[in-house]
């Protein structure tokens, strides 16, 4: 009976890290996003440039971004 106990707590473990991993990893894509929505949009007003952010995934904020001609 012990050993059943230990594999099912190892299991557990398992899925508890990826679980975690997972998270990490889309708040680290979240974040490196943002600074870089951040960049682009500070370099065209920079610039005074007429530009379009258009983000697809709200949670990881993946996103289009393009110069607009003219302004």
């Amino acid at each position: 009976m012990p050993q059943i106990s230990r594999r099912t707590s190892g299991g557990s473990i398992i899925l508890i890290v990826l679980i975690i991993t997972s998270l990490l990893l889309a708040l680290a894509c979240q974040y490196f996003n943002t600074q870089e929505i951040n960049a682009l949009v500070s370099g065209a007003e920079a610039n005074d440039l007429a530009y379009e952010v258009v983000i697809h995934n709200e949670f990881l904020q993946t996103y289009s971004f393009r110069i607009i001609e003219g302004k």
